[in-house]
């Protein structure tokens, strides 16, 4: 049989045995009664256990490191109740194959099918248990073996050897799927990880036998077993793959095309498909054979060369000991189709909802709640369109209906008709439930719910910017992005020292009472604060906030220009704060602006002027602001001279300090000035100033500005029009 013909036939859960199905459902009660202990490092327990286990399976027992009896006597009964499962296990199966048990037995059709009935898999922890138990009762630790065991040992041993080499996906649940994407470059990067922190560099013609025995006695010395393991561990993580040995039932991911077969594992071209080796391959063999069907059965045995595989470490399955996570593992067709259906269910949709006049766009702005209170009136509308539209009353809505339907059952037929011939797989341990769900859509109630779920969408937009807009009303909004851009600019401006080695920890809150612990560290800060007053760096700083800064503000005062626009009844595609202001004048309100609805507006107007004043200044360098209105660069590069002047303030007053004389008045201390950049007059807070204190203490010098911020003559005003970025 060819190889494409074995990998399709893997997936064809024909009707199983009725022993096999028997046994299945013994062994389903055995994994219920194994108890899962927290899990522990395994190591060998005796040189007599080792040698009675043929040098090999006696890796598999644990060290129980406990501090205390009672954690002992947990672990003994946990290992009882699971030898006393194993034990009725073993005697249901000897009634089942009376009178003699069928030796040797393939034991993966019997896991493959618990896993599908139960649609659950076994976690590693208690393939672990399984494997310590029997591990005893193979090597004879027990000192009673119950009478089963000592008749049935053959199958015992060959079920003890299953559940060893088959630790990796011990349900084969993995066998003949193709692996994800996010899977392999998992993988790939634990290999990069290990390769590149271990300390072996070398190539596999450079190994020598005195370099072995040099690096097993340096093991021999190390402290800890721990230690010795990770350090084993990097030794094989570089060993060339031509000198290892590849265990029987280790699993691989295989570059496969199911047309043509193996391919080289370096053509990314062809997906990766989980094996699983049948036997022992020594290292100076060319090809090994590999399983890709979960019943292992001999017949499907394939021959694929070592260039074509890659092996899957025995960690990268450790962690996935649910159907979910193990799921992420691979390539699930099952879930590609589904969302195939929905993706052509919701273009369809769309298209429908298009030729009902649905501005589709602004749908998509409701779902991901990026609207402004300029889109209100359109939201407003779209909802009851949609209303309308989720009834499917009209002729053509129930036509698109019925299309989508017909549709969508044609194409899942043909993705069952698929899944029956072996075309495409589905992850088996999962199957059942997905094809329960696939056969079971409810095409035309899922439109339904789809186009409902737009409506619902809007109705949340709307709800948002209702609040939105009480927030702008009673200045919620406003303190909001206040604080948020000065925080921002204090953040990134710690950043920014921090990434030039600046001290933060140099000077305490309190210096003029707590003197530096190293006054070198402070004079760097000074020299670092003055060089980014200075350089190129803290130019590409103040650029990057005014853009992030801007680009906020600009959002609040749209969303000003529409509450303004709502008020005074002007389009929002004439607006401009002139004319809006000369029809706030007409009204009654205006002439009480310091309460009611009349004072609210015009605050709003004052928060418009004063942003586009901050904008202005900031795009105009020559033009002098004063202290009523503050630009993102002047509080960016206010903050690095406040850093610089405390600086110096710091030094001034701790480095040489000269004695008072007696009798005579001590010099005072400079204290810090508090100087705030105040709103207009007859107004609340404007955005930009007022929450900003910048507390300065005075230089040495006279200089009331940075020699590097000149300051010069005033050109003209700006335009009143707002032009946000």
């Amino acid at each position: 049989r060819s190889a494409s013909l074995t990998l399709a036939s893997s997936r064809r859960f024909a009707q199983q045995p009725s022993h096999v199905n028997q046994a299945q459902l013994f062994l389903n009660d055995l994994v219920v009664a194994v108890s899962c202990p927290a899990p522990q490092p395994w190591e060998p327990k005796n040189q007599c256990r080792e040698e009675a286990a043929g040098g090999r399976f006696a890796s598999l027992t644990r060290k129980k490191k406990s501090k205390s009896s009672v954690a002992l006597a947990q672990v003994a009964a946990t290992e009882n109740e699971t030898v006393k499962a194993l034990q009725v296990f073993f005697e249901r199966l000897a009634q089942l194959y009376q009178p003699t048990f069928p030796t040797p037995y393939n034991w993966a059709p019997v896991f493959f099918q618990r896993m599908k009935n139960a649609q659950d898999i076994i976690p590693s922890p208690k393939v672990q248990r399984l494997c310590e138990c029997l591990d005893d009762i193979v090597c004879g630790a027990e000192t009673q073996l119950a009478p089963i065991f000592t008749r049935m040992m053959d199958a015992v041993r060959e079920f003890h050897t299953y559940v060893f080499t088959h630790r990796q996906d011990i349900d084969n649940s993995l066998l003949g799927m193709t692996a994800s994407t996010s899977f392999v470059a998992e993988v790939n990067k634990g290999k990069d990880v290990m390769r590149g922190s271990s300390p072996y560099k070398w190539v596999a013609g450079e190994l020598s036998v005195p370099y072995l025995v040099d690096l097993i006695q340096e093991w021999a010395v190390m402290p800890e077993e721990l230690l010795v393991a990770e350090s084993v561990r990097q030794f094989a993580t570089c060993l060339d793959d031509s000198l290892k040995t590849i265990a029987k039932g280790r699993l691989l991911l295989v570059r496969y095309d199911r047309e043509q077969g193996a391919k080289d594992a370096d053509e990314a071209q062809y997906p990766l498909v989980f094996a699983r080796v049948k036997e022992d391959s020594r290292g100076t063999s060319d090809t090994l054979k590999a399983y890709f069907n979960p019943q292992e059965t001999e017949q499907d045995v394939v021959t694929i060369p070592r260039s074509s595989f890659v092996l899957l470490p025995l960690s990268a399955l450790s962690h996935m000991n649910t159907i979910k996570s193990l799921s992420k593992s691979v390539e699930d067709y099952g879930d590609k189709v589904f969302q195939d259906l929905t993706s052509y269910i919701q273009k369809q949709a769309d298209d429908m909802l298009e030729q009902q006049g649905v501005p589709i766009k602004l749908v998509r702005r409701a779902q991901q709640n990026d609207v402004t209170l300029f889109d209100k009136p359109q939201l407003e509308q779209l909802q009851e369109l949609l209303e309308e539209v989720s009834q499917f009353k009209s002729q053509h809505t129930a036509a698109v209906l019925t299309s989508v339907t017909e549709s969508s059952q044609k194409c899942l037929k043909t993705f069952l008709n698929k899944v029956e011939t072996g075309e495409v797989h589905m992850f088996p341990a999962t199957f059942d439930s997905q094809m329960q769900q696939l056969k079971g859509m409810d095409f035309p109630q899922f439109l339904k719910t789809l186009i409902r779920g737009y409506y619902g969408a809007c109705q949340c937009a709307l709800e948002t910017l209702r609040l939105q807009r009480k927030e702008l009303l009673n200045g919620t909004s406003k303190k909001i992005v206040t604080d948020w851009y000065l925080k921002r600019i204090k953040d990134e401006i710690n950043e920014f020292l921090s990434k030039q080695n600046y001290n933060s920890t140099a000077v305490s809150a309190n210096y003029l009472e707590v003197m530096p612990s190293d006054m070198d560290v402070v004079r760097k800060n000074l020299e670092i604060v003055q060089t980014a007053l200075a350089g190129e760096g803290s130019k590409k700083l103040v650029d990057d906030l005014k853009a992030e800064i801007y680009g906020k503000l600009d959002n609040y005062v749209l969303n000003i220009q529409a509450i303004l626009c709502d008020e005074l009844g002007i389009s929002q595609a004439v607006f401009s704060i002139e004319e809006a202001q000369k029809k706030f004048e007409q009204l009654p309100e205006s002439k009480e602006c310091t309460q009611g609805r009349g004072k609210i507006i015009s605050d709003l107007f004052k928060d418009i002027k004063y942003t586009v004043r901050m904008k202005y200044l900031d795009n105009t360098p020559t033009e002098k602001g004063g202290l009523e209105v503050v630009p993102v660069s002047g509080l960016i590069l206010g903050r690095l001279c406040r850093i610089e002047n405390e600086l110096k303030t710091v030094l001034q007053v701790w480095t040489n300090p000269s004695p008072t004389p007696v009798g005579a008045t001590p010099t005072p201390v400079p204290t810090p000035v508090a100087v705030s950049s105040p709103s207009p007059a007859g107004c609340s807070p404007t955005p930009a100033a007022s929450r900003a204190a910048v507390v300065v203490t005075p230089p040495p010098t006279s200089k009331q500005h940075h020699p590097n911020v000149p300051l010069p003559p005033v050109p003209a005003p700006p335009t009143a029009d707002y032009q946000p970025t």
